[in-house]
């Protein structure tokens, strides 16, 4: 049974992923969808979206907005009885991981090297 909770959540990610990037009215592009959690009746999937735009909150609220669009084309392309609601939520991970290395980079920290030829 978990085995197919995997094969079905990467499915979802993979057709929506592709959903979102070809066939939306209005272009979102620079997002990942990095992970795909199910219930485990898969009567809910929620989906955590990063993006690596400036315009993040914009594309955030056209998927939104395409929620039953996107719902619509992934019942035509997945196998299931009943498809999953969908829940859409931004992961601000890659963000925060950026955001982290800037700060490291920006600190003032003498080289190992520099100290020992001292």
């Amino acid at each position: 049974m978990v085995e197919r909770h995997l094969r079905v959540a990467e499915d979802i990610k993979s057709i929506v992923s592709e959903v979102i990037s070809k066939e939306l009215k209005e272009r979102v592009t620079l997002f990942s969808i990095p992970h795909v959690d199910l219930t485990r009746d898969m009567s809910f999937a929620k989906i955590y979206l990063s993006f690596f735009s400036k315009n993040h909150n914009k594309d955030f609220e056209r998927i939104l907005n395409a929620k039953g669009f996107i719902r619509s084309r992934l019942s035509k392309q997945l196998k299931l009885r009943k498809v999953p609601e969908l829940i859409f939520v931004m992961d601000e991970s890659i963000k925060n991981g950026a955001d982290l290395i800037e700060k490291i980079n920006a600190l003032d920290v003498p080289e190992e090297n520099q100290e020992e030829n001292k």
